[in-house]
């Protein structure tokens, strides 16, 4: 069996698995689980990275690996690195980025106590704290459909779209989908940044939306999975 988030999905899941339809079932995503979970936010980040500078908000940038060309980062002709820091530190905000090892150098210069790396070294799978963040940065990475069960806000830099579709494909219209602002310069993704964290309003309703249309499981679903397989385990005893 395969298991799906949506009914909207379950053709899409027919395809990409090449299986039946029977065989896809509507039941969730186990690694959904830790998104209901009670985090301690203060005491996570304290543990991975002790005294931190003092903070309001929390950002998670995890770009998509590209696996013939480098990520580009902050993909902005008027980025300036200390103008990041002034940003970061004006608006008490801390910035996470979780990339792929391989990657490390092509951010590794940007200097500042406010930007980390939360890769694997830190944590393994990092749904297992994604609850704690108040925004996510992403381009095509499918973490925002896990995400936008937070119902916190989502942006994207989907600086080279029309070469990742050409080269990688995309299941779905992605200006459809992905429900949050898409900034072209550096002065505009500070702008879009904190409005985002400032204006709970803002792309609220297209988030509602697309999560309804990705996420209809919107709950702790590993009992039920459980269950499921053991209904159908019960068949084969003797």
């Amino acid at each position: 069996y395969v298991l799906t988030t949506s009914n909207k999905l379950v053709d899409i899941m027919k395809q990409s698995f090449d299986i039946d339809g029977s065989k896809v079932k509507v039941l969730g995503q186990p690694r959904n689980d830790a998104i209901f979970n009670k985090n301690d936010r203060k005491k996570i980040l304290f543990d991975l990275y002790g005294e931190l500078p003092n903070y309001t908000k929390i950002i998670l940038y995890a770009p998509t690996f590209r696996d013939k060309i480098k990520t580009k980062f902050f993909p902005f002709a008027d980025f300036n690195q200390s103008e990041l820091n002034k940003f970061l530190n004006r608006n008490k905000l801390l910035l996470f980025i979780r990339c792929h090892q391989s990657e490390l150098n092509n951010v590794i210069k940007i200097d500042s106590e406010r930007v980390k790396f939360i890769n694997e070294d830190k944590v393994e799978d990092i749904m297992d704290i994604i609850n704690i963040f108040d925004l996510l940065i992403t381009d095509y990475s499918s973490i925002y459909i896990d995400y936008l069960l937070t119902m916190n806000p989502v942006l994207f830099l989907p600086y080279d779209k029309n070469d990742y579709i050409k080269t990688r494909g995309l299941n779905f219209n992605y200006d459809e989908v992905t429900p949050g602002p898409k900034p072209n310069t550096f002065k505009n993704f500070m702008d879009e940044v904190l409005k985002l964290l400032n204006d709970e309003s803002y792309y609220d309703s297209e988030r509602k939306r697309v999560n309804i249309f990705f996420n209809e499981i919107n709950r702790s679903c590993s009992a039920e999975i459980c269950d499921f397989v053991k209904s159908k385990v019960e068949k084969f005893k003797i």
